[in-house]
């Protein structure tokens, strides 16, 4: 009776260990979104000073202490006042009208309208020294005509200057020009540079 020949066991292959299924990966942890910190809040600017730079303060400085002076003078010198009053309104009108921030209207005015208003404070000092007096003095015409012609006088120094000094330097602006193409021109025949210099 023939056996029977059992087939021999089949071998098993290895398995990479690629070929395994690899578990999911865990998911990456929510970003941690932390609240912007709040940014505190700008110091406050400190008042500016009523100096040079705050051209707005220091007029309205500038006013008071006119003011003061015109008191402490109506205690001590009450009857130069008036004359100082009258006489000195050409500059408190330039004062006020001009826009500059260095008030460079203002003083030119002022110089030469003092210079008006002086001599006559120097007549009621060397006189009577009574409002009688003042009123006496303002009460001329030749008085008027000196301290407001002064005062016109420095208003036209204002307005004719600064044009005269801008064309006195325009003209020595234009011959020293001259002056250089001159030298200019002795440099390149000198050398023997033929040729028109390039314009720049």
């Amino acid at each position: 009776m023939a056996t029977l020949r059992q087939p021999p066991p089949r071998r098993l292959r290895p398995v990479r260990s690629s070929a395994l299924a690899k578990p999911p990966a865990a998911a990456p942890p929510p970003p941690n979104r932390a609240k912007p910190a709040k940014l505190a809040p700008p110091p406050p600017e400190p008042a500016p000073a009523a100096t040079a730079s705050n051209p707005q303060s220091a007029g309205g400085a500038l006013w008071v202490v006119g003011l003061g002076l015109i008191l402490v003078a109506c205690v001590v010198a009450l009857p130069t006042v008036p004359i100082v009053v009258v006489g000195m309104i050409p500059t408190a009108v330039a004062l006020f009208v001009d826009r500059d921030p260095h008030k460079t209207a203002a003083i030119c005015v002022a110089g030469l309208n003092f210079a008006g208003v002086g001599p006559f404070i120097a007549v009621l000092w060397k006189g009577p020294d009574s409002l009688y007096h003042s009123m006496a003095i303002l009460g001329d015409v030749y008085t008027w005509l000196a301290m407001y012609g002064a005062a016109a006088l420095g208003w036209l120094l204002y307005l004719a200057l600064p044009p005269l000094a801008a064309s006195i330097l325009r003209i020595r602006a234009a011959q020293q020009v001259a002056g250089l193409k001159a030298q200019q021109a002795k440099l390149r025949e000198a050398w023997a540079i033929t040729g028109k210099p390039a314009k720049r």
